[in-house]
């Protein structure tokens, strides 16, 4: 079965782990530490007069095998069968993955320990060689150091896994992205930790010279190694922290126990090895096991839910099992319940409890039960929190289960909430939710049918042609111009508001064939008409003049300041001759004063330059002075007359002047 779920005992997992990982760390690095010291002390016992040298390096020589033997080794079985016993998933995949790199762990290991035992054995016999007795050390130390790299490394897959997450190499697994930085880390704490062990070797020493000589000596060796190990501690702080994991505030607290013993070292053991004595020896001991105590947290505690970042949870189960336990359940048949069917309701909550929460809360599955939880007051919160894990508990290990047991759990959990004296009370009904009021959108008016449609107005600045009918502007209801202006020379337009007696009809006022209730017709009385755009009229600037309005008293027509703007003569690059008619082409027989309608109607012309109200009113509409029945239009078409006046008199399309108004002057034509 590949989850032999059982519960462990919480003090092993709590307490018996930690201690063992603790001391297995600290006695790897005397070791490794000391065979350093014993090959620099033998070194400096050739180069030195004293034999005392020499007799320190052998001492270190039987206390390096001593620890090897009944501290490394008894200390890292010890740890590896507590961990099989408290993670026995996470041992068993740790050991699949680290398959080969263990192999040559092994190796180095067997190959440093018969080195070293040749190098502890051949003092008496290799003292007149000296560089092959060198050689077997050197051989020893560095392959014990390598050997050392494998638990190291497994440590640091555990935080790290990087690149093995995708390519599931063993070698990927080895060198992980923060193994580097953890084996120097742990090369310079190594060192520091057998300098520390030998400065309180020499300060029970009795002889002053020989005690000064070694805290000078062995100071240097230990501030060296603290200094690296503040460095080595920096870069590996940060290459954690880029992974993700929070540790600047352990790893600072690190790397400033490192350099105060640094310091404490080189004020008083190097510069003053005199007066450094038992305490200070002390005080140096206990910085740098404060110091082993950051680092053994910061890389024996992974943070989250996983054992193995982004591989294994901490309850044991593989975030690729997730799926295919979902499906077919924790409950299985194993090899002491062949063919077992699943427990009642409670015992199978309990079974789940074990299996996915005992890893993380060993003291809730006791006789106390579990306290009250503040994320579960009511009925049903616990079958709710186990659904949001994923979503809202990030720091939990996701739920892996069937649906019944996902049930059976919660039913445990507040089972044993109630038996610790909890209480979980109904859940309150929740409110109807709003639904807001729909409201229709308005209906969109219905399209006009293609016959009623306006047409497209022209480009702005263009007058229509004479004849061409023109659609009323949507913002004024005045027809729009259709056409350019005259140029001389050419044919002068006449605009449809210019009737073949010459006279102006107002804006507004219907066409023939429309009726009076038009939108011409919504026009108020008394409104500036349109003015005309007879020949005559026409500025030499190409605007036409307004037409001018009524008097209400006599009903003639007033003269406006545009009326007495066109008919003065104005100065432009070349003259013209302004109230003069324009001469047409060859092919005209009439002026533009006698043009008729489309349908062959016209009004007669003003005789003797006056109208009377009936002739200045308009077909539709009302003039200011005139009764609202004359402005109505009669059923029978209006009575066509010519007019009296020739068309060359040049008296055709202008407006007739007020009473008593005094022409204006005139140039004779040349």
């Amino acid at each position: 079965m590949r989850y032999p779920f059982f519960a462990a005992s919480p003090w092993a997992a709590s307490g018996l782990l930690p201690l063992l990982s603790f001391a297995y760390m600290v006695l790897s690095g005397l070791a490794v530490g000391g065979m350093v010291f014993m090959l620099a002390v033998q070194l400096r016992g050739v180069r030195s007069v004293d034999p005392r040298w020499t007799q320190l390096a052998r001492l270190i020589s039987s206390w390096v095998m001593n620890v090897l033997v009944f501290g490394v080794a008894l200390s890292g079985s010890m740890l590896w069968l507590v961990f099989v016993f408290v993670h026995p998933t996470a041992a068993a995949e740790l050991q699949e993955i680290f398959r080969i790199p263990d192999l040559f762990g092994w190796g180095f290991l067997l190959i440093g320990c018969a080195a070293f035992f040749f190098n502890s054995s051949g003092w008496e016999r290799w003292r007149d060689n000296f560089s092959r007795h060198m050689a077997t050390g050197v051989a020893a130390a560095l392959a014990i150091w390598a050997a050392a790299a494998i638990p190291i490394s497994m440590g640091s897959f555990s935080l790290t896994p990087g690149f093995w997450l995708n390519t599931g190499s063993p070698w990927d697994a080895f060198w992980n992205r923060s193994f580097p930085a953890a084996f120097l880390v742990w090369s310079a704490l190594s060192v520091a930790l057998a300098g520390c062990a030998g400065l309180l070797y020499a300060a029970w020493r009795r002889d002053e010279l020989w005690r000064a000589s070694l805290f000078a000596w062995l100071g240097k060796w230990t501030a060296a190694a603290s200094f690296a190990g503040a460095v080595f501690s920096v870069g590996w702080v940060f290459t954690l922290f880029f992974e993700g994991i929070p540790v600047v505030s352990l790893g600072a607290g690190v790397v400033a126990l490192s350099a105060v013993l640094g310091v404490l070292l080189l004020w008083r053991a190097v510069r003053r090895p005199e007066n450094f004595g038992k305490v200070l020896s002390i005080a140096a001991a206990a910085l740098l096991f404060a110091q082993v105590g950051g680092i053994h947290k910061i890389r024996s505690e992974p943070p989250g839910p996983f054992l193995i970042q982004g591989h294994m949870f901490r309850n044991g189960i593989l975030i690729s099992d997730i799926g295919k336990i979902s499906a077919s359940g924790l409950w299985k048949p194993a090899p002491w319940r062949p063919d077992a069917d699943p427990p009642n309701q409670f015992e199978l909550g309990a079974f789940s409890f074990r299996v996915q929460c005992n890893s993380c809360h060993p003291g809730w599955a006791g006789e106390g039960g579990i306290p009250p939880l503040t994320a579960i007051r009511y009925q049903g919160d616990a079958l709710r929190f186990l659904d949001e894990m994923p979503a809202r508990h990030p720091s939990l290990p996701v739920f892996a289960g069937s649906l019944l047991e996902k049930e059976a759990l919660a039913s445990y959990v507040e089972s044993q909430i109630r038996a610790s004296g909890g209480s979980l009370a109904s859940r309150p009904p929740e409110p109807p939710p709003v639904i807001p009021e729909k409201r229709e959108p308005p209906e969109a008016p219905a399209p006009l049918p293609a016959a009623e449609m306006p047409p497209a107005p022209p480009p702005a600045g263009i007058e229509p042609e004479a004849g061409t009918a023109t659609a009323p502007s949507a913002d004024t209801g005045e027809k729009e111009p259709g056409k350019d202006k005259p140029v001389a020379g050419d044919e002068a337009p006449v605009h449809e508001s210019v009737e073949t007696s010459g006279e102006p009809r107002e804006s507004g006022a219907p066409q023939e064939g429309e009726s009076a209730g038009g939108p011409a017709s919504e026009k108020a009385a008394g409104d500036e008409a349109k003015p005309p755009t007879s020949p005559e009229g026409i500025s030499p600037g190409g605007f036409a003049p307004e037409k001018p309005a009524s008097s209400p008293e006599t009903g003639a027509p007033r003269e406006t300041e545009a009326t007495q703007r066109s008919s003065a003569p104005q100065e432009t690059g070349v003259p013209q001759e302004t109230g003069t008619p324009q001469e047409s082409g060859p092919d005209k027989k009439e002026t533009t004063g006698q043009k008729g309608s489309a349908s062959g109607d016209a009004k007669p012309a003003p005789r003797n330059g006056k109208t009377t109200e009936s002739e200045a009113a308009p077909a539709t509409g009302t003039v200011p002075g005139a009764s609202p029945e004359a402005g109505r239009q009669s059923d029978s078409p209006p009575k066509v007359e010519k007019p009296d006046v020739p068309a060359s008199s040049g008296q055709a399309g202008t407006a007739p002047r007020a009473a008593g108004e005094k022409p204006g002057p005139r140039k004779e034509k040349r």
